[in-house]
């Protein structure tokens, strides 16, 4: 039985500059008989099956005209309650209504006039979608998306899915009150025993719930094509910690180092949730290893006495479980290897000559090559020459290659120069600076002085370590050498 909505209201829509078709919007008229009036229902979603939309259109002259999503304009025949027929082409989607007045019977850009609009979501079935599977097995969960309008409020659904060889039904379920949490997630099709591993068969699956604004809706899915796989339910691949991230791996380093120290059991399969139940492992010889698990798949290298186990490759043996109860024992192989992450220290001195990238002389400094006889590959930046007053630097760029580090991260990074101020001023003294940070060396400052800072910025492979020395103003300094010391890491 049609329900036919016989409660009114005015609604008010001001869309001056939407223009669908070939009509534009002016003001409502007033003819010299009276006004032109449109009334919609108060309802904004509903389903054209079972509940009737009707328009209420009054005017004294000329002619209304009814527009869907910028189709032509329909004539209305007649003043008072008009039956708004939706196009199959509209159902299952959110519908736009105009309501026009013309002067004549002619629709005409020029003279007609937008009076009204709302928008209506109309719907009658589910639009159900859901992934391509080309096998399935017994812990395969069927998932499907029910699009617009159900997307909220949140809602059940009643399932039913089976599973037919031609013509005929092997196997079937229903599933009531299936809440949705954007997919509707069905349980495990379980074991089946009608079915053939290896054999082709069609599933069919179809889904009833009661919307609060468009009452009951169903849609279907299928036939669709699938091979039934006995054994998809167990698989099992490892993890190994890298950081606070797990990473693909089978190799591990269980030193407790904070270096792939552990590795995890991952049982997986295609889109189906499976738990570990036990696990084994054994050595070469398929001896069991007294293997400390922690949280049922992580195993740390280590005894139940926390005693790191000897390197070599081990199998895991692990029991793992679908949802549907099944069970499975599926085999890893992994290796543990004996190295471990060792912070080392590399220094090293140089002569200045040979750290020299470039130099800059400003006015009356000079660079002196080498500064002093006794220090071969020495240097010595001068501006003692210049006279008061007068600005003059010296500047010399040098860089050095870093050992490569194991980690991204160095820790002490130190620079040290050996050297003396000119004798005759003894507050001569020298600037050296690595990206902002500097320390001063001179007679006033003791002729060996170090810098140091922390590395994080350099990286594992390829590091230069770039820094400056200069004098300024009236001074003199010779550099006899200079001592870079890092620390950095290796695995051994």
């Amino acid at each position: 039985m049609k329900i036919r909505l016989t409660r009114l209201a005015p609604i008010a829509v001001a869309l001056a500059s939407l223009v669908l078709g070939v009509l534009a919007y002016v003001a409502p008229p007033a003819s010299a008989e009276g006004e032109v009036t449109v009334t919609w229902p108060e309802i904004t979603a509903f389903n054209p099956d079972t509940t009737e939309y009707i328009v209420n259109m009054q005017w004294d002259s000329g002619a209304m005209f009814l527009q869907l999503n910028g189709e032509y304009p329909e004539r209305v025949p007649a003043p008072g309650d008009h039956l708004v027929d939706f196009p199959g082409s509209m159902v299952n989607d959110h519908v736009e209504l105009y309501a026009y007045w013309c002067p004549t019977e002619v629709v005409d850009a020029n003279s007609c006039q937008l009076v009204s609009a709302t928008v209506v979501s109309v719907w009658n079935k589910l639009d159900l979608r859901m992934d391509a599977r080309s096998r399935l097995g017994p812990s395969s969960q069927l998932s499907f998306l029910a699009t617009d309008p159900i997307l909220f409020p949140r809602t059940t659904a009643d399932v039913h899915w089976e599973i037919r060889d031609g013509a005929v039904v092997v196997a079937e379920a229903t599933h009531e009150d299936l809440m949705k949490d954007y997919y509707f997630d069905l349980p495990a099709i379980g074991s089946q025993p009608a079915l053939e591993d290896g054999h082709s068969y069609q599933l069919a699956l179809s889904a009833r719930i009661d919307h609060p604004s468009f009452g009951e809706l169903v849609g279907e899915l299928g036939p669709r094509t699938f091979t039934w796989d006995e054994s998809i339910h167990a698989d099992l691949t490892t993890q190994v910690k890298e950081g606070d991230n797990w990473v693909a791996g089978d190799t591990f380093f269980p030193a407790m180092d904070s270096y792939l120290d552990s590795i995890r059991l991952v049982p997986v399969s295609s889109h189906e949730e499976l738990r570990i139940v036990d696990a084994t492992v054994r050595d070469a010889t398929g001896e069991v290893v007294d293997a400390l698990f922690t949280a049922g798949d992580e195993w740390r290298g280590v005894t139940s006495d926390w005693v790191v186990v000897p390197a070599g490759v081990y199998t895991i043996e692990a029991v793992v479980r679908d949802l549907a109860g099944n069970q499975a024992v599926a085999t890893s192989q992994i290796t543990i290897d004996d190295a471990r992450v060792v912070e080392k220290v590399w220094r090293r001195s140089f002569a200045p000559a040979d750290t020299i990238v470039r130099r800059e002389v400003e006015n009356c400094g000079r660079l002196r090559r080498p500064a002093r006889a006794a220090w071969p590959g020495s240097m010595g930046l001068d501006t003692m020459a210049c006279p008061d007053g007068r600005w003059s630097q010296v500047t010399v760029f040098h860089r050095v290659a870093l050992p490569d580090s194991f980690y991204d991260e160095r820790g002490l990074l130190r620079l040290s120069v050996v050297g003396a101020a000119a004798r005759t001023r003894p507050r001569s003294g020298l600037r050296v600076s690595h990206e902002g940070d500097d320390f001063r060396a001179g007679s006033e400052y003791g002729t060996y002085r170090g810098a140091w800072r922390w590395g994080g910025g350099f990286p594992r492979e390829g590091a230069i370590f770039e820094w400056t020395a200069m004098v300024e103003g009236r001074a003199r300094y010779d550099i006899r050498k200079f001592i870079v010391e890092s620390t950095y890491h290796v695995l051994e």
